[in-house]
């Protein structure tokens, strides 16, 4: 109706709104073609309005403390806000870990465990879109990776991140973003501290079994240092 009344038409029969219906469609015919929204972003969408409802409860029990008279409701209250912030506290924690594991297990651990650190379908992909799907195929990367650095000898690597800012979407999923100074060369420490990376990671998260995994990340460079070549070939079969 509205698109018929923009050009002075009124859209009362179904003969107009079909002609308006295609004059709209001529009109934006080479408009881009979007791919529909995937399941797991559909389910995120719907924790995140529940996550919303649990903030206002959240709130509310704080109004109700400023406004309530009775000395039982106004001991009670304080103890459940706590509780919630105690919650919300633990919540960061586990992926600040899970964040500290991952590089840990690529710059003095062993780098083929990192695999585990994600969901069983998790995803580790880079701007350019070259992606590993499932732990197989992320598995598959860092096995590349040791073997040219078997070619190379010592691979010396301090992958240090920082600035992580969390979005919670429930009590088992969370979206986040954080950035990573990468300082890496060839070859046994001590080296000069020239920085090789910075780097954008998107990251979601999803808690299985108690433990917080990797659902996805995804890198994209800001700053490169001349002598950074990639070592993790990210996208091949598993």
């Amino acid at each position: 109706f509205r698109d018929a009344k923009a050009t002075g038409q009124l859209a009362k029969t179904d003969r107009v709104d079909a002609r308006m219906l295609a004059a709209f469609g001529a009109a934006f015919a080479n408009l881009p073609q979007t791919q529909p929204r995937g399941a797991f972003l559909d389910r995120l969408g719907d924790m995140l309005v529940a996550r919303e409802k649990v903030v206002d409860q959240r709130a509310a029990l704080k109004a109700t403390k400023s406004e309530v008279d009775d000395p039982v409701s106004a001991k009670e209250l304080p103890a459940l806000i706590a509780g919630k912030n105690e919650a919300i506290a633990a919540y960061d924690r586990g992926i600040e870990a899970l964040i500290a594991e991952f590089a840990w297990r690529i710059d003095r651990g062993d780098p083929a465990t990192v695999a585990d650190l994600f969901t069983p379908d998790g995803w580790y992909g880079r701007e350019s879109g070259a992606r590993s799907v499932g732990r197989g195929a992320i598995r598959a990367a860092y096995a590349a990776r040791a073997e040219r650095q078997a070619e190379a000898g010592v691979r010396t690597a301090r992958h240090l991140f920082t600035n992580l800012r969390l979005e919670r979407i429930d009590e088992d999923s969370a979206a986040g973003s954080c950035i990573l100074l990468l300082f890496a060369a060839d070859g046994p420490p001590p080296h000069p501290a020239v920085p090789l990376l910075v780097q954008d990671y998107d990251d979601t998260y999803r808690r299985l079994d108690g433990r917080w995994l990797f659902a996805s990340r995804s890198v994209a460079k800001v700053f490169v240092g001349e002598n950074f070549a990639p070592v993790l070939p990210l996208g091949m079969s598993a």
